[in-house]
């Protein structure tokens, strides 16, 4: 059996495809390095704010979630006052919500953020869940 070598336009066409798989995995490997720095911020994040939150008696249920939009700088602070997106007119909740902003506020600034600079748009807005622990 004798091999032929290509070439002319299916010789630059594999050349395309071959580079195109190679994107294509560095754009999967991308992905994947996203993920886990995101999987690493959310918990740097919630070890800091939990230690930080103070739930008071009779703030909210265990099925009420406040959603807080947060903001940072670059060097991990508070680039402007956190966002309730989920406002209730509950006093329970009203309760819950108002302690986790404050805790987020009691918290600044998140210093280990400037770990992952690199990311910083990534990071630079994010929305935090606050729940009441059963």
């Amino acid at each position: 059996m004798t091999r032929r070598s290509l070439s002319g336009p299916w010789r630059t066409a594999l050349v395309a495809l071959a580079l195109a798989g190679a994107k294509f995995q560095s754009a999967e490997a991308q992905e994947t390095a996203q993920r886990a720095m995101s999987a690493t911020v959310a918990t740097y994040l919630h070890g800091s704010i939990v230690r930080c939150w103070n739930i008071p008696p009779g703030a909210g249920s265990a099925q009420d979630v406040v959603q807080l939009r947060l903001e940072f700088r670059r060097d991990g602070s508070l680039a402007r006052d956190p966002v309730l997106l989920n406002p209730k007119d509950e006093p329970g909740f009203t309760l819950l919500a108002t302690s986790a902003l404050r805790a987020v506020r009691r918290c600044e600034p998140y210093a280990g953020l400037k770990r992952h600079a690199e990311a910083y748009k990534h990071w630079r807005t994010v929305v935090v869940n606050f729940r009441r622990p059963d």
